[in-house]
């Protein structure tokens, strides 16, 4: 996800209200120099909105689960030349009694007006321990069917910092400041903030999507609004409570004010979107949800 304005202008969705400000810079002290990249195509943004479940007031307990995306194009500037995109995500959240497991396939088609098609992907496979204090994973990414970059890392926080240890494509340590979180983390985070009236969170979070540190995260969160359940007939008369949320990266380490890239969500109370808008600026992709299962608890 690259440098763009701010927000897609499609967000939050059809029908939905109350959209939270636009996000603005505001750096916490205690985050300073230290991370560098690029958030990568459709990565882990869409997929680490999806874990906890918890109600207001209550102590967040993540369900395991996967869920399937359909990707098409919401918006494109003439400029690109991009006339239509299609594609899907499936993402897996499973619990491995010392850690959670996160699978992730992501598949996108764009094409442009001389009718040119063009296919990018991402393979993700990664372990994040339940405290927070340990991360592993590998990815590729593909361009046309073949695999352009491979990345994979080790990495450990305490309260002192952490560092990430790669080892593709390249071996190299990159040193992470304190009050860096995991995507999980994070994730605990905003949803406690949001069941319980909060209209703004942020956070160091790495990710892992690039060989590089940590990205600023603001969100920004607005009231809730009701809903049918994710996968419900249109006939079903139960309802549940969403927030729109806006998050927005920043390069931790850099003084620009506008974000390099923004995701906007519709988030139910269990953590589970059932829309994200991904903002590249020029262009931006949809991601509806299409299929939602939970899977069973497993035996520790």
């Amino acid at each position: 996800m690259l440098v763009r304005p701010f927000f897609c202008r499609s967000w939050p969705g059809p029908g939905a209200r109350g959209a939270p400000g636009r996000p603005r810079r505001e750096r916490s002290p205690r985050l300073r120099a230290g991370g560098q990249g690029l958030l990568a195509v459709l990565l882990l943004g869409l997929g680490w909105l999806l874990p906890p479940s918890t109600a207001a007031g209550e102590t967040v307990a993540l369900v395991a689960h996967r869920g399937y995306y359909s990707l098409h194009l919401s918006n494109a500037s003439s400029a690109t030349g991009i006339i239509g995109a299609t594609g899907e995500l499936y993402f897996e959240f499973a619990d491995a009694c010392d850690g959670w497991i996160v699978n992730q396939y992501v598949r996108l088609v764009l094409t442009v007006s001389q009718g040119e098609a063009t296919s990018t992907g991402l393979l993700y496979s990664g372990w994040e321990a339940k405290d927070g204090s340990r991360f592993r994973y590998q990815l590729r990414h593909m361009f046309d069917g073949q695999i352009s970059e491979e990345i994979a890392a080790e990495v450990e926080l305490s309260e002192q910092g952490g560092v990430a240890r790669f080892t593709e494509p390249t071996r190299v340590e990159i040193d992470l400041p304190a009050g860096t979180l995991f995507p999980t983390s994070y994730s605990i985070n905003l949803l406690e903030r949001m069941t319980a009236g909060a209209s703004y969170y942020a956070g160091a979070v790495f990710d892992g999507s690039t060989v590089g540190g940590p990205y600023e995260v603001t969100t920004f969160i607005a009231r809730p609004h009701e809903g049918l359940l994710p996968g419900a007939a249109a006939d079903d008369t139960a309802r549940e409570r969403y927030w729109p949320i806006r998050m927005a990266y920043f390069l931790l380490d850099g003084d620009e004010a506008e974000p390099v890239t923004e995701i906007g969500a519709l988030m139910n109370a269990s953590g589970v979107s059932r829309t994200f808008d991904l903002d590249y600026g020029s262009y931006s992709i949809r991601a509806e949800l299409q299929d939602y299962q939970a899977l069973p608890e497993p035996i520790c």
